[in-house]
């Protein structure tokens, strides 16, 4: 049901502003990481919402996003997470995620397909996807590039 809801969310926010994406998909994690114990730290720089993305494209975002979540969920021992979404000066933008758990093992970095997917949506949304410690705890960066203008 949860992957449905998520297809839906995407769906709906299908030429929206970044934002109002991201809004959505907090909303739908919120009370998941609530009941863990970890606290969501959330920042939107307003000058990064826009300009709207397709539906395909926002639901890239979130898959990396839940996959982030997943993981920090399942591995990290953390009681905190943070979002954090700004602009570049050349036009594009920058999404955050970090917690503050253990950090990264190297089993982390090639046990299963989670950090190949996250890299392959990336890859699609033109962006590029790193992941590293953020002592304490890992951080990973979704780049996006600048979208061409009408």
């Amino acid at each position: 049901m949860e992957e449905l809801r998520l297809i839906v969310d995407s769906l709906d926010t299908a030429g929206d502003d970044l934002g109002l994406a991201l809004g959505a998909f907090r909303t739908r994690m919120a009370p998941r990481l609530r009941a863990a114990g970890i606290t969501l730290a959330w920042h939107i720089d307003e000058a990064a919402v826009s300009p709207a993305l397709s539906a395909s494209a926002i639901l890239d975002v979130y898959r990396i996003m839940q996959e982030a979540c997943a993981n920090m969920l399942r591995h990290a021992a953390a009681d905190r997470f943070s979002v954090a979404l700004r602009s570049t000066p050349s036009g594009g933008r920058v999404l955050e995620l970090a917690d503050n758990g253990r950090g990264l093992v190297e089993a982390d970095r090639t046990a299963g397909r989670g950090l190949s997917n996250m890299r392959t949506r990336a890859a699609r949304l033109g962006g590029r996807l790193s992941l590293g410690d953020a002592g304490p705890g890992v951080g990973l960066r979704l780049e996006l590039p600048p979208l061409p203008t009408a």
